[in-house]
């Protein structure tokens, strides 16, 4: 306790020890987590995300031996932190416009607005919230405005702009510039739209100052943009051993058996499996069984072309999507992975792996079709001894049988 009360951020300690002291006092086996800052050799703070169970308890039920791991994620923290701090600048961006701004859900609801549009409109700011864009809009501008708006949520446009007339609460009709633009979410998703209005009957006024907040919005959609590629990045790649996880594998399939449907060329996939992975983790620990899955994932990575696709499918399993590659081409390959894996000088033991090929054929319809053939290989490849190659050429019940060399 006193070397990890030194190396832990003061402000983390009480999170440590209250860890601590539930694990050691908790009546389940469950892993634990939780996240804390260590301060590393050269002075740096890490956010450190650490997974902890225990392994032995004393005769009264508490905690004697635990097991725990540590998995650096100051990366993925520090993309949590930038769309964090880019949302609260755009939150105050809003507030402090002189220029009308609002935030509005997908169907046009209204859901933050500044005071500078509630003044232009005559309406309070929580009387906004109760509307949709719709309700304030001239009925010959709203056409306009709503198709639009449907095409940025759509995806053929990135933003608008237009002139409008909306309807203030004491019934009078107004002039605005619109600007709307859609922010989205790391994976694509819609967020909500942003709308900026200028009320242009001070139209020379006002251009000097609508520009200035324009460069300071197209600014601040920038940092959200590269915050969320960030983000994308952390969703599309497995955190363990940074090759693509099962949800970007599914993507990249998809697209590669479109491909090789519609021009027919060749497409192979194989699928890879740690031999005895859950025995290798009871005997080593699992901080050697993570460090075995990423040395396997550097061996598959650098054993791949460029355009082949590299994932993991869950576990110990991992998966090659190999376009224009011929089921031949392919077992060559997984063969050269059994015996780099198989060679490589791993610690504290070596490891060993059985490997499925398939290869898209006329009666594949989807992209699921060859995983399963692969798995099915996989499955003769393991039943067959283990430590080999096995290719899928046939029906179900009979797959080709590749022995190694």
């Amino acid at each position: 306790l006193a070397l990890m009360r030194k190396l832990t951020h003061p402000d983390d300690w009480p999170v440590a020890l209250k860890h601590f002291a539930d694990i050691e006092h908790s009546n389940t086996d469950d892993v634990r987590e939780f996240e804390q800052r260590l301060k590393n050799k050269d002075g740096e703070w890490r956010w450190v995300l650490f997974r902890q169970t225990v392994l032995e308890r004393r005769a009264d039920g508490t905690a004697r031996i635990t097991r725990g791991t540590g998995q650096d994620i100051t990366e993925r923290k520090g993309g949590e932190d930038a769309v964090r701090q880019a949302k609260e600048m755009l939150d105050r961006v809003i507030d402090r416009a002189g220029v009308g701004m609002a935030l509005l859900a997908t169907d046009g609801r209204i859901l933050r607005v500044n005071e500078a549009l509630s003044e232009f409109l005559g309406y309070s700011c929580d009387e906004l919230l109760q509307l949709d864009f719709q309700s304030i809009t001239h009925p010959e501008d709203l056409e306009l405005d709503v198709t639009q708006f449907n095409q940025v949520l759509e995806g053929s446009i990135k933003s608008y702009t237009m002139e409008k007339r909306y309807f203030r609460k004491d019934g009078a009709v107004v002039w605005g510039t619109l600007s709307v633009t859609l922010l989205r979410e790391a994976d694509g998703s819609p967020l909500y739209f942003l709308g900026q209005v200028i009320d242009i009957t001070e139209r020379k006024s006002h251009e000097e100052l609508a520009n200035e907040y324009a460069r300071l919005l197209e600014f601040k959609t920038l940092e959200l943009d590269t915050a969320n590629r960030q983000l994308q990045h952390m969703v599309s790649v497995d955190p363990l051993t940074e090759v693509f996880n099962r949800r970007m594998l599914e993507i990249r399939l998809g697209d590669a058996f479109e491909l090789a449907r519609r021009f027919s060329k060749p497409l192979a996939l194989i699928m890879l499996d740690v031999d005895h992975f859950k025995k290798y983790n009871d005997d080593h620990g699992h901080v050697a069984g993570d460090e075995a899955l990423c040395a396997v994932a550097k061996i598959i990575r650098g054993a791949c072309r460029g355009g082949d696709v590299v994932a993991r499918y869950g576990g110990e399993e991992f998966v090659v999507v190999c376009p224009d590659t011929s089921v031949e081409d392919a077992l060559g390959l997984a063969e050269r992975l059994r015996i780099a894996i198989k060679e490589c000088d791993l610690k504290p033991a070596r490891i060993t792996c059985s490997l499925g090929v398939s290869a898209i054929g006329p009666d594949s319809r989807e992209p699921q079709d060859i995983v399963e053939m692969a798995d099915h290989a996989l499955y003769q490849a393991k039943a067959g001894g283990r430590d080999r190659v096995c290719s899928f050429l046939g029906p179900l019940e009979s797959p080709a049988i590749a022995r190694p060399a």
